[in-house]
């Protein structure tokens, strides 16, 4: 029997095991992943998106730690597997590189995604701030959900990566092939907007790879405008843009897409 500091009488001291999700990579795609949070929910990222096949069936037993007391201890039987398409060493250098940009370019944050284009696997999504889903009371104190992936659950514009989609409508329509071209004069004028490159030149004949290898920005505007208001958002429709995409982290937003006349 021992005597407590203020005088209480501690007749015994009872060991209560916690299961807890360990993540050896510390904050490798932290963001991906998510947390599993001490009542053995899954939060963020996948654990929180598939947390009802990844927690399997869980059933509190009663064991004896110490003679003449009972401790409790929780068991789980989880018996599912989850495998990502995510590559570890792919995710690690975009984070890596993400990192170094955003400290050279003294940005508040920034995400990065890498996929496969022939199979369209995503291969890494970073970003950062990240952080690290083995220090749970950093993610539970936290007041601005600092677990959430932000490359699915905030909004932004998409810039330069959207000339992507623009080329593949504008190809696909047929009004224009991999082999049309275009003048590019540096500058592109539509509805009293003017339309620059990126580096302010002129970069005179190019073809279609050439705007996309030198990112035009004259080039996609000439693409879109040729299409035509009404064609070129049905295939912005086609592609998803403004609906869900259902990947497999917990949080995604719809973001939005505006017809031409929407107030």
């Amino acid at each position: 029997m021992l005597s407590g500091k203020y005088g209480h009488t501690l007749r015994s001291i009872t060991v209560r095991p916690v299961l807890l999700r360990t993540y050896p990579n510390g904050s490798l795609a932290g963001h991906i992943l998510g947390l599993v949070l001490y009542n053995q929910t899954g939060y963020y990222g996948v654990e929180g998106y598939y947390d009802d096949i990844l927690g399997g069936d869980t059933e509190r037993v009663f064991v004896s730690i110490i003679p003449l007391d009972v401790g409790t201890e929780l068991q789980t039987d989880a018996n599912a597997d989850v495998y990502l398409t995510i590559d570890r060493e792919i995710q690690f250098l975009a984070e890596q590189v993400l990192s170094e940009s955003i400290q050279e370019y003294e940005a508040e944050s920034g995400m990065m995604l890498v996929g496969d284009p022939i199979t369209g696997d995503i291969l890494a999504i970073a970003s950062v701030p990240g952080f690290d889903p083995n220090d749970i009371e950093a993610v539970v104190t936290d007041t601005e959900n600092v677990g959430r992936n932000p490359a699915v659950s905030e909004q932004f514009e998409p810039g330069s990566v959207f000339k992507v989609i623009t080329m593949a409508a504008a190809l696909e329509s047929g009004v224009f092939s991999r082999y049309s071209s275009y003048y590019d004069t540096g500058t592109f004028e539509y509805g009293g907007i003017v339309v620059k490159n990126w580096d302010f030149k002129a970069h005179e004949a190019q073809d279609m790879t050439g705007l996309l290898a030198r990112s035009l920005n004259v080039g996609a505007a000439t693409l879109s405008t040729t299409l035509g208001p009404k064609q070129y958002y049905d295939y912005l429709q086609a592609f998803g843009i403004g609906r869900l995409t259902h990947v497999d982290i917990q949080g995604e937003e719809t973001g939005s897409l505006r017809r031409p006349g929407d107030p």
